[in-house]
C-alpha cells in the first residue's frame, strides 16, 4: 500500500499540495516557538567588550524584587593588587554609566542611547583611535566612529547629554575604530567615568588579561587568594556577558512563558488546520476508497495507504520547513528586542532538539489526523461509501459527539474561570485557550450547525432574481458536508482573529495593557491569524477546484459560465455568512467573560471598526479562494474536463 501511496501522489499533485502547504506552515510555526523556547532557557549572553578578558572579576548582585539592578561595585585599589597576581598580564577597571545624547539638531539619531565607559574599556575592547586623542582630562570624550557619524559630530565639537538627571558637555578629542559591542561607545577618562557614575574610587568589574600560555582557569586558580575575602568571583565564559550585561539576568524569563503559551495555541491551531485539510481531502476521495473496498482492499490497507500519503508529504514539508522556521524564530527575537520585551544582549539560540520537536509534533499531528479522517472511508461498506461519496450524508459519530462535548465543556469551564476568578488583563491567560476549544467543538458539529443555518437562510436565497440563489441553496443543502468543511475555515479566521484582537483592544481600552503586553499579543495574534487564513484560503481552493466535473456538466446541459459563476458567487457569500457568524459567536463567548473579568462590562472595548474590518477581510478571502478557481475551471471545455483521469 505504501508503493500505491507514493503513486497516488503524483496523480493528486493540487489535493497533496493542499496537505503540503498546511503542514509546512504549522511546522515552521512550531520551530519558531521551539527556538524562542531554547533561547529563553539558555538565556545566552555573549560578553562583547569583555571578550578579549578571558576572566572577569565582579562582587555580587543587587536586586529590587527578582529584577536585577547591577553587580555591587569594587574598590579601585583592587586592580592593583589583581595586576599583581600570578599569571596576570594586566587589569583594567571598567566603569559604565548610562547617558542620553541631547537634541541639537544635529545627525540622523538625536537622542540617542550612549553607553559611556572609562578609557580603559577602549582599551580592553581593542578600539584603536581613528581621529585625534584620548580623553586626557574632565570634560573630553573620544566617540565611536559609527555613533558620531549618527550624532553628526567630530573632533573639536562639543555634545550634551544627559547623566543621572544633569546635563554634562564634552568635548570630542577623538574618535575610535569600531569594535564589537562599542556601536554606542562613549569614552571619558576613567576618573571622570567613577564621577558620572556616582561611585568615586569604585569600578563596575576588573578585566583581567592573563599572561601568555596561562590558561582562564589557571588565571581564575590563581586569583581565588585575592578574592576570597572581598566577596568577589572570577567569572569566565558566557559568564562573563551576564557581568558586562547585568539587566540581562533574567531578562529571557518572558520568553519562555510567551513561547509557551503561543507554542500551544500555535500547535492546536495546526492540528486543527491539517486535520480539517485533510478531511476535506478524504471526502473527496470516498468513491476512489469505495471502489478499493470493492475490489477486495482491506480497511486497515486503506488506512495505511492515507497514513503513508500523509507521512511522505508530512517529511518533506517538515523538512523543508525546518530552515525558514528557525529563520522566523531569530527575526522574532529581534522584533522582541526591539520592542523592549526582552533585553537585546541575549543571542537566538535554536538547536536540534526544537527543532526535531517540531518536526516530530507536525507529523504526528499530520498522521492522527489522517488515521481519525479515514476511519468512515475505511470501515464503511463499500456500497454505502460509494452513496455517501456522490453528496455525503453521514457526519455524526460517538468519538465526535464526544470530542465536542469536551471542548464545550472545557470551553465553558475557562469561560467562568475567566469571568468569576481571573481579575484584569490576566484574564487573557484563560480566555486565549478558550476560544481554541470553543472553535473546535463548532467545527466538530459544524455539519448540524450548517443545517441549521441553511434553513435559515433559504428563503431569502430563493427570493434573489435568477437561478443563481436557488440552485446555491439547493447545492448546499444537498451538500451540507462539504459545505460545513469550507465553513470551518471561515470560523476559524473570523473568530480567532476576533477574539485575540479584542483581548488586547479590550485591555488597552481598559488601561490594563502594558505596551510590552500588547506588543507580544498583537504578535502572537497575527502569527495565528495568519495560519488560519493560509487554512482558510488552502481549504477552500481545494473544495472549489474539485467541482470541474459538475461544472462541465452543468454546462454540457446548457448554463452559461456567466450562471455558474453567479451561482458559485451565492454560495461563497453563504459560506461567508455561515462562518462569520459562527465564528462571531466563538469570539462572543470568549470576549463576554473577558470584559466581565476586566471592568463589568458585557461588551469588549476597541468598538466596531475592526469587527467590520475582519467581516470584510474574510468576506473577500472567501469570495476570492472559491471564485477565482472556479474561474480557471471553466476555461477548460467540458469535454476535456469530463474526459480527464
Amino acid at each position: 500500500m505504501f508503493h500505491l501511496a507514493l503513486r497516488t501522489l503524483g496523480f493528486r499533485k493540487g489535493g497533496f499540495l493542499a496537505s503540503f502547504i498546511a503542514l509546512f506552515f504549522g511546522a515552521l510555526i512550531l520551530a519558531a516557538c521551539g527556538g524562542l523556547m531554547e533561547t529563553g532557557v539558555r538565556a545566552d549572553v555573549p560578553p562583547q567588550r569583555f571578550a578579549a578578558a578571558p576572566v572577569v572579576v565582579a562582587r555580587g548582585q543587587s536586586y529590587d524584587g527578582d529584577l536585577v539592578l547591577a553587580y555591587d561595585r569594587l574598590d579601585a585599589s583592587l586592580v592593583a593588587r589583581i595586576a599583581a597576581a600570578p599569571g596576570v598580564r594586566r587589569a583594567l577597571g571598567d566603569v559604565s554609566f548610562p547617558a542620553t545624547a541631547l537634541d541639537e539638531g544635529r545627525g540622523t539619531d538625536p537622542g540617542a542611547e550612549l553607553g559611556g565607559h572609562g578609557w580603559s574599556s577602549a582599551v580592553l575592547a581593542g578600539a584603536p583611535l581613528a581621529q585625534g586623542t584620548e580623553p586626557r582630562a574632565a570634560g573630553q570624550a573620544a566617540l565611536d566612529t559609527r555613533l558620531a557619524t549618527r550624532l553628526g559630530v567630530g573632533v573639536g565639537d562639543r555634545l550634551r547629554m544627559m547623566v543621572s538627571g544633569a546635563s554634562v558637555s564634552v568635548q570630542v578629542s577623538g574618535l575610535v575604530r569600531p569594535a564589537t559591542g562599542t556601536d554606542t561607545a562613549l569614552y571619558v577618562t576613567d576618573a571622570q567615568a567613577e564621577q558620572l557614575r556616582g561611585a568615586p574610587g569604585r569600578v563596575d568589574a576588573i578585566t583581567v588579561l592573563p599572561q601568555p600560555a596561562v590558561s582562564a582557569e589557571e588565571l581564575k586558580h590563581n586569583l581565588a587568594p585575592v578574592l576570597r575575602s572581598l566577596d568577589a568571583t572570577a567569572v569566565t565564559g558566557e559568564a562573563r556577558g551576564t557581568v558586562e550585561f547585568p539587566d540581562s539576568e533574567g531578562g529571557a524569563s518572558p520568553l519562555i512563558s510567551m513561547s509557551a503559551v503561543f507554542g500551544g495555541i500555535a500547535a492546536m491551531v495546526a492540528v486543527f488546520v491539517v486535520g480539517s485539510t485533510l478531511a476535506v481531502l478524504i471526502q473527496q476521495r470516498m468513491r476512489e476508497m469505495a471502489l478499493l473496498r470493492a475490489i477486495g482492499a482491506l480497511p486497515g490497507q486503506i488506512r495505511r495507504m492515507v497514513v503513508g500519503e500523509t507521512l511522505v508529504v508530512g517529511l518533506g514539508a517538515t523538512l523543508l520547513a525546518l530552515v525558514p522556521g528557525r529563520a522566523a524564530g531569530e527575526l522574532m527575537m529581534r522584533q522582541l528586542a526591539a520592542a523592549g520585551v526582552v533585553d537585546d544582549a541575549i543571542v537566538y539560540r535554536a538547536g536540534w532538539i526544537p527543532l526535531a520537536t517540531a518536526a516530530g509534533t507536525a507529523l504526528l499531528a499530520a498522521v492522527a489526523a489522517a488515521f481519525i479522517a479515514s476511519r468512515r472511508a475505511a470501515l464503511a461498506p463499500p456500497t454505502a461509501a460509494l452513496t455517501e461519496s456522490a453528496l455525503g450524508s453521514r457526519w455524526l459519530s460517538a468519538p465526535r459527539l464526544v470530542c465536542a462535548l469536551l471542548c464545550f465543556g472545557g470551553a465553558a469551564a475557562l469561560a467562568f474561570v475567566t469571568a468569576t476568578v481571573m481579575d484584569g488583563s490576566v484574564a487573557s491567560s484563560t480566555a486565549g485557550p478558550a476560544a481554541m476549544l470553543w472553535t473546535g467543538g463548532v467545527a466538530l458539529i459544524a455539519p448540524g450547525l450548517t443545517r441549521v443555518l441553511l434553513a435559515v437562510l433559504r428563503p431569502p436565497l430563493r427570493l434573489l432574481p435568477g437561478l443563481a440563489g436557488r440552485l446555491a441553496s439547493d447545492n448546499a443543502r444537498a451538500r451540507r458536508i462539504r459545505t460545513a468543511g469550507a465553513v470551518t475555515p471561515v470560523v476559524l479566521a473570523t473568530g480567532l482573529a476576533t477574539a485575540l484582537i479584542y483581548l488586547q483592544l479590550s485591555a488597552d481600552a481598559g488601561g490594563g495593557g502594558e505596551a510590552t503586553s500588547a506588543w507580544i499579543n498583537y504578535l502572537l495574534a497575527g502569527t495565528i491569524i495568519g495560519y488560519a487564513v493560509i487554512s482558510l484560503v488552502n481549504t477552500l481552493v481545494v473544495a472549489a477546484a474539485e467541482r470541474r466535473a459538475e461544472f462541465a456538466l452543468q454546462r454540457l446541459v446548457g448554463a452559461t459560465p456567466g450562471q455558474i459563476l453567479r451561482m458559485v458567487t451565492v454560495e461563497a457569500l453563504l459560506v461567508a455568512v455561515m462562518g462569520i457568524a459562527l465564528g462571531s459567536f466563538v469570539a462572543l463567548a470568549t470576549l463576554v467573560p473577558f470584559s466581565l473579568a476586566l471592568d463589568g462590562s458585557w461588551l469588549p472595548g476597541g468598538g466596531l471598526v475592526v469587527y467590520g474590518a475582519i467581516v470584510g477581510c474574510v468576506a473577500a478571502l472567501t469570495l476570492l479562494a472559491t471564485l477565482l478557481p472556479a474561474r480557471l475551471a471553466l476555461r477548460i471545455r467540458p469535454a476535456e474536463v469530463l474526459a480527464m483521469p
